[in-house]
């Protein structure tokens, strides 16, 4: 089978002010409800058969989920982590640090997802171009080392529960595998950490920790609506990620992994921050040339910082 793979690029956009009526800020985590009926309906649409809910804001953090308004289409998978787990794939390390073989034991499709970690191997990885692994079937999928000093050890993965965090993967979408080493030495030094081979493993641990579980929890019960298929993340009133997924089914299968990766992008800590306008979240999305898409997840995310 062809591997199928998103490409594409994004962009940061800075929170400014609109004409349109701002997204309102919640200090404290309301439950996730309908807009209200007194705005205009075209006020939080985003695209055909989406809207923007309520954000949610929590530090530096604040996420706007997305619903979508449609019937969903037929289209599922089950994500490469809880494959894994499940034993249905197997992931073998190909001994160059930029490619992986996962092969499909099972009678269901696969999703990795970019950003994904799997750990083992020869060093420690985590999925590049996000694919999709038909039943029976094996695909070669691109990767970035996320460890440097170790090249030796077993041939197969085992999964890593996490996806990197929003910093990381926008420099495995925009740059090269010397610019993600550099950002996780950077991560590994914000958070404290010195493994000896430099991976960025025990970072992706502290997504399980207690205070960021706490946060996780409390951020994941504000999206419990049935009809919501992703969320845009904003730190500080500024856009920099969306992941949207094909349907609720499948953003419920991934959006554990998703909240680690935007939670450990910030401290936690309560700040005010600038609002965010419906049109700011537009724009972020629109840009063709700064998204990647496929037929299950359409994701978005800024570039990085330039060196």
């Amino acid at each position: 089978m062809s591997m199928r793979v998103i490409c594409g690029a994004v962009v940061l956009i800075a929170a400014c002010h609109d004409s349109e009526p701002e997204l309102e800020r919640t200090s404290t985590a309301p439950p996730v409800v309908a807009v209200a009926a007194s705005k205009p309906a075209g006020t939080f649409a985003l695209g055909p058969d989406l809207e923007m809910r309520h954000p949610i804001k929590d530090g530096h953090l604040t996420l706007i989920p997305i619903a979508l308004t449609s019937a969903p289409p037929s289209v599922d998978a089950v994500a490469l982590d809880d494959a894994m787990s499940r034993h249905l794939v197997k992931v073998r390390d190909l001994g160059d640090y930029t490619h992986v073989r996962i092969k499909n034991k099972s009678d269901e499709r696969v999703y990795a997802m970019a950003g994904e970690m799997i750990v083992g191997g020869e060093q420690d990885h985590a999925i590049a171009d996000s694919t999709i692994i038909e039943p029976h079937s094996s695909e070669v999928v691109r990767v970035y080392c996320v460890e440097q000093g170790r090249s030796e050890g077993s041939k197969w993965f085992h999964p890593g529960h996490a996806v990197v965090d929003v910093g990381l993967r926008r420099v495995m979408r925009h740059d090269n595998q010397t610019a993600v080493w550099r950002q996780v030495e950077a991560d590994n030094r914000r958070l404290g950490l010195a493994p000896p081979t430099s991976t960025y493993r025990e970072a992706a641990a502290l997504q399980d920790s207690a205070p960021s579980t706490a946060r996780r929890t409390q951020l994941a019960a504000q999206l419990s609506d049935d009809r919501l298929v992703g969320v845009a993340a904003a730190y500080d009133g500024e856009v920099v990620a969306i992941d949207r997924f094909a349907t609720p089914a499948m953003f419920r299968a991934h959006i554990g992994e998703l909240l680690g990766s935007y939670v450990a992008g910030d401290d936690g800590a309560h700040h005010e921050g600038a609002t965010l306008s419906p049109d700011a979240v537009r724009r972020f999305a629109a840009d063709a040339s700064l998204t990647k898409s496929d037929e299950i997840l359409t994701e978005t995310l800024a570039r990085p910082p330039a060196n």
